[in-house]
């Protein structure tokens, strides 16, 4: 493992830069998510596979954005820890979730609140460099603990085995390879069976969702990091 002492006078300025990072993206990153974001509002399924060709090594048709059939499971061993970690974020998400109460109040008028899970929910799973399997679990299962009956995963392709078996295993009902911004483009602007999905949750990575934040009323910072558009 590799320590980063910051007393040191190398170290000193990588910690210095690590501080001072802006919230937002310089503007060279802003200027290219929004022309992704214009590209699918306008061409849609075409739009979503020209950009992911244009930057992937493994180049896609329409046909091939959706994924079909079922992934084979991975090692014993690999089932046993996800089994696990699925376990004990299903537990915390049952016992955190709110409780819909009703009550009078003094001058006899009924109060509450209710807390009906939403019908159609569409998650970002980090797939490039790094097949997350953690951000799988960590929306996916807080997703189906809550009643959602349509779960919908974007992941950048070709999909990892492992990931997308344990996205399958954690109750997404839909998966498509597709990554990056054009996703998120796809899942806020496109065709018509990304636009029916009423939030989109992505476990905060800032080339992804931080750019279209000037696009305010799509997106809603709820707890960080996870982050929620509403229609």
């Amino acid at each position: 493992m590799k320590i980063l002492d910051s007393r040191g006078k190398v170290n000193a300025a990588w910690a210095l830069g690590q501080l001072s990072r802006k919230a937002l993206p310089d503007q060279k990153v802003k200027a290219v998510v929004e022309r992704i974001l214009g590209e699918v509002r306008r061409g849609g399924d075409a739009a979503v596979v020209k950009i992911h060709n244009r930057f992937a090594k493994k180049k896609i048709r329409k046909g091939d954005l959706m994924v079909r059939g079922q992934f084979r499971a991975p090692s014993a061993e690999v089932r046993q820890a996800l089994a696990l970690a699925e376990k004990n974020i299903a537990d915390f998400a049952k016992a955190t979730r709110p409780v819909a109460w009703r009550k009078r109040n003094a001058q006899g008028a009924s109060t509450g609140e209710n807390f009906p899970a939403l019908g159609r929910v569409g998650v970002y799973v980090p797939g490039g460099t790094a097949p997350l399997v953690s951000t799988t679990l960590m929306t996916v299962v807080l997703a189906r603990v809550a009643g959602v009956k349509e779960i919908v995963a974007c992941t950048p392709g070709p999909v990892n085995p492992v990931l997308g078996w344990a996205l399958q295993k954690a109750g997404a009902t839909e998966i498509y390879q597709v990554g990056g911004a054009q996703a998120v483009a796809a899942m806020a602007l496109g065709p018509k069976r990304y636009d029916l999905w009423k939030r989109f949750v992505d476990l905060g990575v800032r080339g992804w969702w931080r750019p279209s934040g000037r696009y305010l009323g799509w997106w809603e910072l709820i707890f960080c990091p996870v982050r929620v558009r509403l229609r």
